[in-house]
């Protein structure tokens, strides 16, 4: 009988200490709002993390507001709640029956002993009026439109206008551009080649063709252009000190020419650029991974439109300008030609002729110096 008794003692006691220790667990409910690529808010996922180590049953329901309407909308409303004024507003911003906590410091220094001070376990609720006192510290915009400036924006697209991919692209332009002996038709056809990459820049801001722009064959594609130049350059050098204009026989020539003469065409210019275009798409800033997730998102796809287009015309203005100066050059070659011929047409024609392999050769050298970089680097 005294045996049962002090099991049951016991056993009251053990209930006891594990009451007590339910009763010291953390059931706190919290909101926490941040935004994807937002520096502060990096730091307070990480914070967030550990405190859920530490407090196993404390809840806490995240809200990207960057890129989903819904989640932005639902922290405005927290932030009229609790009467926060528009110069205190921002993120990553933490909301509790009864507090509320707004920035990088403010979160990390005093979110911990209110968990462990409050007794309230319910979550935030904007159904029913509620007396919050908060802190507000050093905080980022919760507008994602806000933290990208235009100077930015040019500044990336003139940074991923100069990275491997695009040096690449560029010695492309330069080489289709060298096959042109018309200096009419150079303006058409370079136009033509920018448009088009133009158009799938933009498509890719927009966010498609993620695929392609992340497939193992882009992140070589500079590597194998480089390699590809260092051939043509070598072979063109050659041929030019060698005096020797072709180098294959007249015949074969011309029937090589016949057959690739659709890539001297529009559609052809059409066909290539878009090609070429495709395997531009990588080593992008983080600047424009940025805009191409807002316009993925639900929040501002359309707001961010002008931004991409911007970005996409600073890419491309190195290839702009190109065009331009080689579309100079081979309009005052083609003066020249016609001065010191007298206007006779066969000799106009041979004067052009020789114009074009000297301009030849200076293409041939650039292309090979900056392939034989591609290659190295």
């Amino acid at each position: 009988m005294i045996g049962v008794k002090r099991f049951l003692i016991l056993f009251v006691l053990f209930l006891t200490l594990v009451s007590v220790a339910a009763l010291a667990v953390e059931r706190d409910c919290l909101f926490y709002f941040y935004g994807e690529g937002c520096e502060q808010c990096d730091e307070v996922n990480s914070y967030m993390n550990k405190l859920m180590v530490k407090h196993m049953e404390l809840k806490i329901e995240k809200f990207e507001v960057y890129h989903h309407r819904e989640n932005a909308e639902l922290l405005q409303k927290y932030f009229q709640q609790n009467g926060i004024d528009k110069d205190s507003q921002g993120i990553p911003a933490v909301f509790m029956k009864g507090s509320y906590f707004i920035g990088n410091d403010a979160i990390q220094s005093l979110l911990d002993g209110t968990i462990k001070e409050n007794n309230n376990i319910l979550c935030p609720s904007l159904e029913e009026d509620s007396f919050s006192v908060g802190v507000v510290g050093e905080r980022t915009t919760q507008n994602v439109l806000e933290t990208i400036s235009t100077l930015e924006v040019a500044k990336s697209g003139f940074k991923d206008g100069i990275k491997l991919n695009m040096i690449a692209l560029f010695l492309v332009f330069i080489i289709f551009l060298s096959f042109e002996k018309n200096w009419k038709k150079i303006i058409p056809q370079g136009a033509i080649f920018i448009g088009v990459l133009y158009a799938v820049n933009i498509l890719f801001g927009a966010g498609f063709l993620a695929e392609i722009a992340n497939s193992s064959f882009t992140t070589y594609f500079y590597k194998i252009i480089g390699f590809l130049a260092v051939i043509y350059g070598i072979l063109s050098i050659y041929l030019f000190l060698r005096n020797q204009p072709y180098l294959l026989s007249k015949g074969s020539r011309e029937k090589l020419e016949e057959r690739t003469k659709f890539f001297t065409t529009p559609g052809g210019a059409l066909l290539f650029g878009f090609i070429a275009a495709f395997f531009s798409l990588s080593l992008r800033s983080d600047a424009f991974k940025l805009l191409q997730r807002i316009s993925l998102g639900d929040l501002f796809p359309l707001a961010v439109m002008p931004l991409i287009f911007y970005y996409t015309t600073i890419l491309v203005l190195p290839l702009i300008i190109l065009l331009t100066g080689y579309y100079y050059t081979k309009k005052n070659l083609q003066t020249k030609a016609e001065k010191k011929a007298e206007g006779i047409d066969h000799k106009i024609e041979i004067w052009n002729e020789h114009h074009h392999k000297i301009l030849t050769f200076l293409v041939s050298v650039i292309v090979l110096v900056v392939g034989l970089i591609l290659m190295i680097v």
